[in-house]
């Protein structure tokens, strides 16, 4: 595992390589963050050849976008995890996503035939579990369910029979104490 000043030199020398348009950041990506990004689109999508087409995908418009990536409002990793969780959303609601379960295909056991793990120990890799565990559990939940599980606002407010603005006020303070936490 990485320590969190050898993954702060790592943002650094991404974020140096993204200005320069030096396709090094994505190997660097790769390395460091694949694993737990990885980690959070199998939990969404279910198997492994959904997980690394979305992986795929979001490296693409990693690349892309990374000129729109700003070190001030937020962690490099918090900025992967929203495109690579938006974009495994987006593959959920795919007509080829849809069509392949209607199939029969089972969402609990992946390509090769192997389970998918209930719990990523990818996330717990980096420490992301372990603070959210630290959370209030009202922010926990809406963590789990919106960064860990794909579930939009909407979605949200409807399973925990909340308002949406009441999901959208929890988040948004989750978010904050866990950037203290993290010395953001």
């Amino acid at each position: 595992m990485a320590s969190s000043q050898e993954i702060t030199n790592v943002e650094k020398d991404i974020v140096a390589l993204f200005r320069r348009k030096d396709s090094q950041a994505l190997q660097l990506i790769d390395q460091y963050y694949q694993r737990a990004l990885v980690g959070v689109i199998m939990r969404i999508v279910k198997t492994e050849a959904f997980a690394q087409d979305v992986w795929q995908e979001s490296l693409v418009k990693i690349w892309k976008n990374s000129h729109t990536y700003d070190p001030e409002k937020g962690r490099l990793f918090t900025w992967l995890l929203n495109i690579c969780r938006r974009t495994a959303i987006d593959k959920t609601r795919s007509k080829v996503y849809k069509e392949s379960f209607n199939v029969g295909e089972s969402m609990t056991i992946s390509d090769t035939g192997n389970p998918v793990p209930s719990e990523s120990p990818y996330i717990d890799g980096i420490g992301v579990r372990e603070m959210v565990k630290k959370l209030d559990p009202k922010y926990q939940e809406v963590i789990e369910l919106a960064y860990f599980l794909g579930y939009s606002h909407q979605e949200m407010a409807q399973k925990l029979d909340l308002p949406l603005g009441t999901v959208k006020t929890r988040i948004r303070k989750a978010i904050k104490e866990l950037r203290v936490w993290m010395g953001k």
